[in-house]
């Protein structure tokens, strides 16, 4: 008879712990009125993008997505300017 050898155990990945970010790490408090925010709001059909105290990771205000239908649409987003590496 010959011996079947056992497969060997594959270890997971630890998860890594990070540090919240620093004020000034924050893109965007949301303190202020919607169209002062440095990040852009896409809507459409019932979707809507606005500034909420309820829930907050900093600081009074975070921002409440939310949409009611099919193929309405709200979210944040960030524009990356289009630079080259070396320009950082």
């Amino acid at each position: 008879p010959t011996s079947t050898p056992m497969p060997t155990p594959t270890q997971q990945p630890t998860a890594v712990q990070t540090a919240p970010p620093t004020s000034s790490q924050i893109l965007e408090s949301f303190e202020g009125v919607e169209t002062t925010w440095k990040v852009s709001r896409d809507v459409s059909g019932s979707g809507s993008v606005v500034r909420n105290n309820g829930k907050t990771y900093d600081g009074s205000y975070a921002a409440l997505v939310s949409s009611a239908s099919a193929g309405s649409k709200a979210q944040v987003r960030v524009n990356i300017p289009n630079e080259a590496a070396s320009a950082h």
